[in-house]
């Protein structure tokens, strides 16, 4: 991992770091840029490239991922599991799966004002009935003709 906050480490604020190949040279499986597991965790404006997992992975409730642009990673540029969530502002490009992928056992998480462009599978893809639609959220050239799934994009 890049970074990681584990379930004991509350209200925790990541902000302004730039991260870039993580468990690639080591070939390590499941290596995010971010891996943020507390309660209450803001992740806010980052830079990730190129992580061996996802480029930032929040499972905390209460987490805010605000102003952050991911690109390169092996699957999504952000994967959400968090309960109450706020997804906002973010940049996701060119990952090898969704650019923003809400999870099963996530709840209530708002996806707003987003740019998802280039990744191999949906720009914006929530498990039904996780994510509320914020509005104002942008995909194109996606590898999925959709764009987005369970929330409105803009091309």
């Amino acid at each position: 991992e890049g970074i990681f906050v584990n379930e004991t480490s509350p209200r925790v604020l990541i902000q302004g770091n730039r991260i870039s190949w993580s468990g690639t040279r080591s070939h390590a499986a499941w290596a995010d840029g971010v891996d943020a597991r507390g309660a209450g965790v803001t992740v806010v404006a980052n830079s990730v490239r190129h992580s061996n997992d996802d480029g930032i992975d929040v499972n905390g409730a209460g987490a805010t991922i605000d102003g952050n642009n991911v690109a390169g990673s092996v699957h999504d540029g952000f994967d959400i599991d968090s309960a109450t969530a706020l997804v906002q502002n973010n940049t996701s490009t060119s990952n090898h799966d969704d650019g923003i992928g809400v999870g099963r056992n996530a709840s209530n998480v708002t996806i707003r004002s987003n740019v998802a462009n280039s990744n191999t599978d949906l720009g914006i893809q929530p498990i039904a009935g996780t994510a509320i639609d914020g509005g104002g959220n942008r995909a194109s050239g996606n590898g999925d003709p959709r764009q987005c799934v369970r929330i409105s994009c803009a091309p």
